[in-house]
């Protein structure tokens, strides 16, 4: 176990099938932080544009972040970006 990135977790996600790297959403930091889930060590981060849908929940799926915002009343997108693998 270890502590969450920032105040606000939003969701999860595993990025593959054996399960070594978690990805986890903070609304009020906006953005996606990479886990390595044996240390617990943040190894990457997605941050957001200003102005971008934040992050309510998260999926992981073939090379991407799916997530949707909370602005209700059918307005919410549904969002996604891109792991960019360094």
């Amino acid at each position: 176990m270890f502590p969450t990135v920032g105040y606000r977790p939003h969701g999860i996600g595993i990025e593959t099938s054996d399960a070594a790297f978690l990805w986890e959403a903070d609304t009020n930091m906006g953005g996606f932080f990479k886990r390595d889930m044996t240390t617990g060590e943040i190894v990457d981060a997605i941050i957001i544009p200003e102005g971008s849908p934040f992050p309510h929940g998260a999926s992981v799926w073939k090379g991407y972040i799916y997530w949707v915002d909370d602005v209700g009343g059918g307005l919410a997108p549904v969002c996604r970006t891109r792991i960019q693998y360094k």
